[in-house]
């Protein structure tokens, strides 16, 4: 019983403390968390014209490891591209931008329990209670969702930061690309593997 309680407690804490410290501390505005849920959308559904597109050139052919290079930069630059064009205008407040990148990060965390919980329901055949739901994705499903959470955040911050301090020099430009192809390299990493229930 204590072990179910704590599961939802810390679920809990991550899905309402950050969006609360944004609204509260940060003022943020709460139509940029749906914005990066539409965002993240249509990410998505880019991503699956290009996973089609990937079938029609038989990219299962190639090696796993290739392959999975490929599938993950390009899932994570779909996913920032979507991004680029809702942060690339204008100026924004820390706590939209914020916003945006945890508004991502808790629409995901609601699918993966959704997916996770039909998936236990559908293996076991039966009812799946709260508890016997906290117990079998177990502590590790919080800790991922919480990372998971942080590296959405940080990624779309560094998309808008790209925007924001990008010039017409390209020297200029190097150390914010930079910073974005590091946030696209981590965003692939845990599309390809890193994340348990992304």
């Amino acid at each position: 019983m204590a072990y179910t309680v704590i599961w939802w407690a810390i679920l809990a804490i991550l899905l309402f403390v950050p969006p609360l410290i944004l609204w509260r501390l940060f003022r943020a505005n709460w139509i940029w968390f749906a914005l990066g849920i539409a965002g993240y959308l249509l990410g998505m559904t880019a991503k699956g014209i290009l996973y089609f597109a990937g079938q029609a050139l038989n990219l299962s052919t190639i090696p796993v490891m290739p392959q999975a290079m490929v599938v993950g930069i390009s899932s994570a630059m779909t996913e920032l591209a979507a991004a680029a064009l809702f942060l690339a205008w204008g100026r924004r407040r820390l706590g939209d931008v914020l916003a945006f990148g945890v508004g991502v990060g808790l629409f995901e965390i609601f699918v993966a329990m959704m997916a996770g919980w039909d998936e236990i329901t559908t293996t076991t055949k039966t009812h799946t209670s709260f508890s016997e739901f906290a117990h079998a994705v177990a502590f590790s499903f919080l800790v991922e969702r919480g990372i998971t959470l942080i590296g959405h955040t940080t990624s779309r911050a560094l998309v808008y930061v790209f925007f924001r301090t990008r010039s017409r020099s390209l020297p200029a430009q190097v150390p914010s690309l930079i910073l974005l192809v590091r946030s696209a390299d981590y965003s692939g990493r845990r599309i390809c593997g890193m994340a348990g229930w992304a």
